[in-house]
């Protein structure tokens, strides 16, 4: 998922012009698509999923509106007036001076006070006024100069606005102040802190004058330190902005950065510099601490040269996507109407700038990617959806930027993005996610739950346990392998832990599974899943600076293991389907249907009267039926959600009052109490 600097543009198969650029079968040639024209625009089809960049500004607006009916005196202001993502909506095309507006009322709500009823409302008032009137530049109530006129009738005003803290005309010179201050220095960094004010006599040494000070209040006791001044606003914010903040490290910067170390009880020297809680040795051995300074104030070029080589890991997929091969998939351009009653997902989208071309190619290239995967794992299509609840993206919903993924799974959404660029490739690793969160969340009842990445904190209730313990079993496998060690490796190369991610490990094994299984086929489809080799990674990784042995992905020597465990989940998984959508359990479920069939149901004469008991309780509490069977020890019980019924084994191994209890835990979220 992480982004390789300056990586290689391709189409899927720009580099086969003779070859059908939709269907290659074996290597051979078919021509059943080549003269299907692109049909009119494209557009999204299924449920809305919201959440997209173009959805951007009217997510932002809900937000805003919706916080206006929140309760200032008793929520914290990131709850009743939220702050926005402002690059965001630059990015998406939204006018300058209405971010600049917005942020800088945001910007201005002073701090609530933590005492006195009468101070709370009255701050309340001035953050509500603030609130009230961004609200309406965002619902586009008036151009610039409109808002600009408008702020001045508010300065004159004593009635129309009531700013509880201070006088109107005050509070409306700090929003222009800071309108001004994004207009000059932008919105990459917060400049909440920042405010205007005259020079005072001490600080100009022959006494005061009409020099302006831009000042940036400090924390604790909110001391303000002059920052600039300026004849005007204006000067002084151009003076901050040439500071040294905006600059590159000076090379004193450079040999902090860059330190000399060495071993307790030895003599051994070396430069280094720390990364997360590891310490990178970089230039060694010396003989004594000032060797070792001495070349590095001499070599501060050379220390960063091979400082950035140290943190840039290779991108783990190829650069290139070869042509599909395999089964033929469909005869031609496939319809939105197809795909959708194909394989059900929630909603399909594209981002704004994917022309119909792209379009087109991409529903193709997912199309026969997806149906290759249902075979793989032999799963009906339509069960890729995970009933109904996944969306898909294509060029919708990426985050540019240095290091950004050129796909990913979002929990909150459910859905699963690729990138308009360079999404290919990654299909079957997000999918894996998505399975992962499915149960994570039938489990747990949290959106962002990964089964993989939660198996020690999560205590198995809803899902069932062969699921649970064949997802338990990747986990263990991969910890047990050498995958984990080399994983290790690449994180000591960043601040924050990505590799050894359980949920991320049991992804890419994945795709070597699947990759495995696709072979057997006889398919290669590297839109679907398509990783560095072994080899491949070997060679991009030659830098010199101790990138051996660090490749993210299971070895030919250690998949055996993996597979069986991935056989395993697999086997474990049925479906059934309800309104056409195919929802995934296990197959230990089937196999307690057919003891419950196979057992004896007890008629009401033959129940103890604790069991009558139970009975009537459970009907006159829940409205849930309780019947009795004389079943195998080992099945305790069971609900039937379809039909409302508790089912007790008087034979079980555990009490029928425990079992009673368990079961009527899963009534109780089942109805949503």
């Amino acid at each position: 998922m992480k982004k390789k600097k300056n990586l290689v543009e391709y189409d899927l198969f720009a580099d086969f012009e003779n070859l059908d650029s939709d269907n290659v079968v074996a290597g051979a040639v078919t021509q059943a698509a080549t003269s299907a024209a692109i049909p009119a625009k494209i557009e999204d089809f299924g449920e809305k999923i919201g959440g997209a960049r173009k959805d951007l500004y009217g997510a932002y607006y809900d937000l805003l509106e919706s916080a206006a009916t929140k309760e200032l005196e008793t929520l914290p202001l990131s709850k009743s007036f939220p702050t926005l993502n402002y690059r965001k909506l630059l990015e998406k095309g939204i006018e300058r001076w209405k971010i600049d507006a917005v942020r800088a009322l945001r910007d201005i709500v002073p701090r609530k006070p933590s005492r006195r009823s009468w101070l709370v409302r009255e701050w309340a008032e001035e953050a509500r006024s603030l609130r009230d009137i961004a609200i309406s530049v965002l619902e586009n109530r008036w151009t610039q100069s409109e808002f600009l006129d408008e702020l001045e009738k508010i300065a004159a005003s004593e009635n129309e606005y009531t700013f509880g803290m201070e006088p109107n005309e005050k509070v409306i010179q700090k929003i222009k102040d800071h309108i001004l201050m994004y207009e000059v220095l932008g919105h990459e960094y917060d400049l909440s802190a920042l405010k205007f004010d005259r020079l005072c006599s001490y600080e100009h040494g022959q006494g005061a004058d009409d020099t302006i000070a831009l000042r940036e209040r400090k924390k604790p006791g909110f001391y303000c330190q002059l920052l600039c001044t300026g004849e005007t606003k204006e000067e002084a914010l151009e003076r901050y902005k040439m500071q040294d903040r905006h600059q590159e490290k000076s090379p004193r910067d450079k040999a902090n950065l860059f330190r000399v170390y060495h071993w307790q009880n030895s003599n051994y020297y070396f430069i280094g510099c720390k990364v997360g809680t590891e310490c990178l040795e970089l230039k060694a051995p010396f003989a004594d601490f000032d060797a070792a300074a001495d070349y590095r104030d001499s070599h501060l070029t050379e220390l960063e040269e091979l400082f950035n080589k140290y943190r840039e890991i290779p991108y783990e997929r190829e650069a290139e996507n070869a042509p599909r091969t395999g089964k033929l998939r469909r005869t031609g351009n496939v319809t939105p109407e197809e795909f959708q009653s194909t394989f059900g997902f929630r909603g399909v989208e594209f981002g704004e700038w994917v022309e119909n071309k792209k379009r087109q190619e991409s529903l193709n290239n997912a199309y026969d990617a997806l149906t290759d995967l249902a075979e793989a794992l032999n799963l009906p299509p339509r069960a890729l959806s995970l009933d109904g609840t996944l969306g898909l993206a294509f060029g919708a919903r990426g985050r540019g930027g240095k290091n950004a993924p050129l796909a990913h799974y979002e929990h909150e959404k459910v859905v699963i993005n690729l990138t308009k660029k360079n999404g290919a490739g990654s299909l079957g690793h997000e999918w894996f996610h998505s399975l992962d969160n499915y149960f994570g969340r039938k489990e747990t009842r949290t959106a962002s739950a990964m089964i993989t990445g939660n198996i020690n904190r999560i205590f198995q209730r809803n899902v069932s346990s062969e699921i649970f313990e064949a997802l338990k079993l990747i986990r263990n496998v991969l910890n047990n392998s050498k995958l984990l060690a080399r994983c290790r490796k690449l994180d000591k190369r960043r601040n924050t832990a990505y590799w050894t991610l359980p949920e991320e490990m049991a992804a890419r094994s994945f795709e070597v599974y699947l990759k495995e299984k696709l072979q057997a086929s006889g398919i290669q489809n590297d839109y679907l899943v398509n990783y560095r080799s072994e080899d491949s990674w070997k060679q991009a990784t030659e830098s010199g600076v101790k990138m051996d042995d660090t490749y993210p992905y299971p070895t030919a020597d250690e998949i055996e293991d993996i597979k069986a465990a991935y056989d395993y989940l697999f086997d474990s998984i049925r479906f059934k389907v309800h309104d056409k959508e195919y929802e995934l359990y296990s197959a230990s479920d089937d196999k307690i249907r057919d003891m419950l069939r196979e057992s004896e149901l007890l008629l009401p004469l033959e129940l103890t009267t604790e069991q009558q008991l139970l009975k009537k309780m459970s009907e006159k509490v829940f409205g849930i039926e309780v019947k009795y069977f004389d079943g195998a020890p080992e099945l305790h019980g069971r609900f039937d959600e379809d039909a409302d019924i508790i089912y007790l084994n008087v034979k079980a191994e555990t009490s029928v009052d425990w079992t009673f209890w368990h079961e009527a835990f899963h009534v109780m979220k089942s109805h949503a109490p």
